[in-house]
């Protein structure tokens, strides 16, 4: 195997791997994950508004003002209220799911091309996957705790089936 090859299959790896730890601790946490989420989000926002903010006194352009004053007032509002917050995540987190979803059901096909026996477990755990994500579109507010668990279920299951692949192409050769 090339040093190329290697390096990416190890990235390949590595991703798995922290995906299927990602998962676990989202299952295993699910409350203290959303909440982390959404204060970072909102730590994230007020940093960012601050800088338009000091953009506007570098460049005096009130657009940057403007930016940043909603942008600091977002951050406040993720801090104040989480709980509105949270139903936003599901979306957000479901959305991202189904796009996994989509893009490994899309992987299993390849590996139907390419010869793989087995391709259709890939797809199956890509289909848990979007069906996961679909589940936090219909009703993200009131799951936020469980829907957590489900997107630690869903990392957990890409992850696992990232492993399994990269133990299956590395058998191939």
């Amino acid at each position: 195997m090339s040093e190329k090859k290697l390096s990416y299959s190890m990235i390949f790896l590595a991703i798995a791997v922290m995906s299927t730890i990602l998962g676990l601790v989202c299952i295993l946490n699910p409350d203290s994950i959303t909440r982390i989420l959404v204060t970072l989000v909102g730590v994230s926002l007020i940093a960012y508004g601050l800088i338009e903010i000091y953009q506007f006194f570098s460049i005096k352009m009130n657009s940057f003002l403007v930016l940043g004053i909603i942008l600091i007032g977002l951050g406040l509002f993720c801090l104040i209220n989480p709980d509105a917050v949270l139903g936003l995540i599901g979306l957000v987190l479901g959305l991202f799911l189904i796009c996994l979803g989509a893009v490994e059901v899309k992987k299993s096909f390849d590996l139907k091309k390419s010869g793989v026996r087995v391709w259709w477990l890939w797809l199956i755990f890509a289909g848990i996957v979007c069906l996961i994500g679909l589940s936090g579109l219909f009703n993200p507010a009131s799951i936020s705790g469980l829907f957590a668990s489900l997107i630690g279920f869903g990392f957990l299951v890409n992850g696992l089936s990232s492993i399994w692949l990269f133990l299956i192409l590395k058998k191939r050769g």
